[in-house]
């Protein structure tokens, strides 16, 4: 079995005490079942680490698509604030055909209108999206990260019901960056049926690339929390509820993990898969994840 660490920060478990363990990256194999390992920061405290793979850039290149999901319309060309797109799935098939970045402004976006879970927001090698415009901005450092931060949200179908949500908000891609978001809701365990392939990685899910995430926060991203108890779920709990990187390279930076869940595979006797367990990141098969200035609560 290849090495897993889990990283636990804002995790929450089923009957686990989230002070048992102290915070930081564990390594070892999955959990049993029924059981998950977990620890929380609190709200006070920093877990932080030195990195030599440097902080993600901030400047993007000369090409922009802009994204406005109150004055846009995926219609126009997206060049300006004046002509933005109005949702970040059709800017971003914009900006891959273009090699452009994304400037999303505040507001809620979703990978789909419909109910269909297996849909995310699906990125391109080297795709930077950055929040935290209001609309008028000429450069990035007008941003206010504060107060208009972008959300991509996983609440598709009835809003409010996690048993519809998006099992992997984000899929990630090699070299992408992801600056000034909020990714929440994604869900692969309430709910889940035999079309949750993967039930790791709830809020951003990367398979065998290398990313950078900065001034993002997850929160309320549930990797399979809840088992099911039937052969079609087959009881297993994932890992990693807001990020799960395998066989990736990671660094993440000034950001935050609030009340992301993973773990507790269920005992029964028609699943008797293992349980997971990294509320906030686990990474399995690769690099090391490089992390900086990172906040957790519960």
């Amino acid at each position: 079995m290849g090495r897993r660490c889990l990283l636990f920060l804002a995790a929450v478990a089923c009957g686990a005490d989230p002070g048992l363990t102290p915070p930081g990256i564990e390594t070892g194999g999955p959990s049993e079942s029924g059981t998950s390992d977990s620890s929380g920061l609190a709200s006070s405290d920093t877990a932080s680490a030195d990195t030599t793979s440097g902080t993600a850039g901030v400047t993007p290149g000369d090409c922009v698509v802009f994204v406005s999901g109150d004055d846009g319309d995926d219609g126009n060309g997206g060049g300006t604030w004046g002509s933005a797109k109005q949702t970040v799935s059709a800017a971003l098939e914009t900006a891959e055909a273009d090699e452009c970045a994304l400037w999303i402004a505040s507001g809620v976006y979703r990978p789909t209108t419909s109910d269909d879970r297996t849909i995310s927001f699906e990125l391109f090698p080297g795709a930077e999206l950055y929040g935290g415009f209001d609309g008028t901005e000429t450069s990035l450092d007008q941003r206010d990260l504060e107060t208009s931060r972008a959300t991509l949200s996983g609440d598709i179908g009835q809003r409010g019901d996690r048993t519809d949500n998006t099992h992997h908000v984000i899929v990630g891609a090699d070299e992408a960056v992801l600056d000034g978001l909020i990714v929440e809701d994604g869900d692969t365990g309430t709910g889940r049926g035999p079309d949750a392939e993967i039930l790791d990685g709830s809020g951003l899910l990367i398979i065998g690339d290398s990313m950078r995430v900065v001034n993002t926060t997850f929160r309320r991203n549930n990797a399979a929390g809840v088992g099911e108890g039937s052969a079609q779920a087959a009881g297993a709990g994932g890992s990693g509820g807001a990020v799960y990187a395998f066989g990736s390279g990671l660094v993440v930076e000034d950001s935050e993990f609030v009340d992301n869940s993973a773990g507790c595979g269920d005992a029964g006797p028609d699943s008797g898969g293992p349980g997971g367990g990294g509320g906030a990141i686990a990474f399995e098969e690769g690099e090391a994840v490089s992390y900086t200035h990172l906040r957790a609560h519960e």
